[in-house]
């Protein structure tokens, strides 16, 4: 499926909840250039990772130098909004969808032309903020972020880029995802049968001594 390419003319929809402007700033004639590959935007989906200051972090297809003047774009359409005293949520570009998350310090953006629901890709987004977080703790980040807003936190993730990789091609072909469901794994009759066994006895001690400490 051929994604839409964004030019300078393309209206930009900002939405925030029942509420929205058209927005077209200046410095979307840098995306363009910036995204002036052929292979990069015929990938059906895009994940994004930035630090409030603009900084790339993560990008699914791509590599963060390449789109660092896009990073610089996706944060100053947080920043323009915010401005408002609103928060930026999701924009509309022709059949291009974008879903953003702010959690500060960092800002998390998919884009997609699939038929997919803007309430889903921020879904997909929690799932990758989560993954951040068990490599580099909230309070972590919080650290080394008010000590220098331009930090480049990908000293602290990498060798964990892989892992956000699979995550988002996972999320692609999981429902699991989409329906919030724990996962179904196969399992061997017999290992079942001894994890069930070890889950009963630990159930057990724990009542146990639950009974113990009442009397």
């Amino acid at each position: 499926m051929d994604s839409p390419s964004l030019s300078s003319d393309t209206p930009i929809r900002a939405v925030d909840g029942n509420e929205g402007a058209d927005l077209c700033p200046p410095e979307l004639s840098a995306l363009v250039e910036d995204c002036d590959n052929y292979a990069w935007q015929q990938q059906e989906k895009h994940v994004f990772v930035l630090s409030d200051a603009g900084k790339p972090i993560y990008c699914r297809h791509g590599s963060e130098e390449q789109l660092a003047a896009l990073a610089g774009v996706m944060q100053a359409l947080v920043s323009c909004i915010s401005l408002t005293g609103d928060q930026v949520r999701y924009v509309r570009a022709g059949r291009l969808r974008l879903a953003f998350l702010l959690r500060l310090p960092l800002i998390l953006v998919a884009a997609t032309s699939l038929p997919i629901s803007l309430q889903q890709l921020q879904g997909q987004l929690v799932y990758v903020h989560a993954q951040i977080l068990s490599v580099v703790t909230a309070s972590q980040l919080e650290r080394v972020f008010s000590q220098r807003c331009n930090f480049d936190l990908r000293r602290l993730l990498a060798g964990s880029e892989r892992f956000l990789d699979s995550l988002c091609d996972l999320m692609d072909c999981d429902p699991s995802f989409l329906l919030g469901a724990v996962r179904c794994l196969p399992l061997a009759p017999a290992l079942r049968d001894q994890i069930t066994q070890a889950m009963l006895k630990h159930c057990a001690k724990h009542k146990a001594s639950t009974r113990s400490f009442n009397c």
